[in-house]
C-alpha cells in the first residue's frame, strides 16, 4: 500500500459546478490535518470497526513509513534531509517501533481489551483510507502542495490534483444524482431510489474497507440501519448529491442526500 488518490465518481452540473469523489490512501498520522478541510465530506476506515488481527497483520507486512527524514531544527519545517546512513538508521528504528506496537496490541487483545482502544497503539504505522467528496479543492492544494507542508500530505495533495486534472467529469442534469461506487451497468439495472441506497451503503462500508463488496440486499439493509439508528449515521449520505441552486451543506451547486431526508 502507498499514498494514492483514485477518482470514484466525477460529475459536473449544468451550471459548471464540479463534484468529485476520491478514494484516498495515506499515512494515518496525517488524518488530523486531512480533517481540517470543512469543504470536504469524508467517510473513512475506522479503528473501531476493522478487526484488530487484520490491522496487526497490515502493520507487520506493510507499515506506513514517512516519505522524508528531515534533520531536527527549530520550527515546524525540516529544511535539510538527514544523510543516507542516518536515514537508514531512522527507517530501521521506525520499523522496529512498528513491530513493537504490533506486539503490544496483541498483548492488549489477549488481556481482553476492545479493538477501539487496542488498535490505537498501531495508528502511527497504519495506512488509512478515506472517501473524500468536494466541489472545491483549491484551498487545500494551495496550502498543501507547498515546500513547507507536511511531506506526506504534500504527496497526497499532489496525487489528488493529478487525479482531478486527468479526469473528465460526466454531466449530471437536474434530477439526476452523483452516485459513488455505482457502475454504469448498475445505473441501467436499478431505479434511482435503490441506487441512492446502494451508493450510501458502499460509502459507509469504507469504514470496514469492504466498499467494493457487491451485495444489493445487504446494501439496502445497511442503508436502513444507518437511517434508523439512534442517533442516525448520516455522514455517508453527504456524498450522494443532485444539482441544485438551493444547496445546503458544504457543496457548491449540489444538494446532498443528507439534507433531503
Amino acid at each position: 500500500m502507498t499514498i494514492s488518490a483514485i477518482i470514484i465518481e466525477d460529475s459536473i452540473n449544468e451550471a459548471g459546478d464540479r463534484l468529485t469523489t476520491m478514494e484516498c490512501t495515506f499515512h494515518r498520522f496525517i488524518l488530523p490535518e486531512v480533517n481540517t478541510y470543512r469543504m470536504w465530506s469524508r467517510n473513512a476506515a475506522s479503528s473501531r470497526a476493522i478487526p484488530l488481527k487484520r490491522r496487526i497483520q497490515e502493520v507487520l507486512e506493510n507499515p506506513a513509513i514517512p516519505v522524508e527524514w528531515g534533520k531536527n531544527q527549530r520550527g515546524m519545517v525540516a529544511e535539510q534531509e538527514l544523510d543516507s546512513d542516518e536515514v537508514s538508521e531512522c527507517i530501521s528504528t521506525w520499523i522496529e517501533a512498528s513491530y513493537a506496537a504490533a506486539d503490544y496490541a496483541q498483548i492488549l487483545e489477549s488481556i481482553g481489551l476492545h479493538k477501539q482502544i487496542a488498535s490505537r497503539i498501531l495508528e502511527p504505522f497504519i495506512w488509512h483510507t478515506s472517501v473524500i467528496s468536494a466541489t472545491d479543492f483549491s484551498n487545500s492544494f494551495e496550502q498543501r502542495i507547498h515546500k513547507d507542508a507536511q511531506p506526506e500530505f504534500r504527496e497526497l495533495a499532489i496525487k489528488m490534483k493529478e487525479a482531478l486534472d486527468s479526469s473528465n467529469p460526466k454531466i449530471v442534469h437536474s434530477g439526476e444524482w452523483h452516485l459513488p461506487y455505482i457502475s454504469p451497468e448498475e445505473k441501467q439495472d436499478f431505479d434511482i431510489e435503490d441506487l441512492k441506497k446502494i451508493s450510501v451503503a458502499r460509502v459507509a462500508r469504507s469504514s470496514y474497507l469492504n466498499q467494493n463488496k457487491k451485495d444489493f440486499d445487504a446494501d439496502r439493509e445497511l442503508y436502513d440501519r444507518l437511517i434508523s439508528a439512534e442517533p442516525p449515521h448520516l455522514s455517508p449520505f453527504e456524498m450522494i448529491a443532485t444539482p441544485s441552486d438551493q444547496a445546503l451543506g458544504n457543496f457548491n451547486g449540489w444538494q446532498q442526500l443528507r439534507h433531503t431526508i
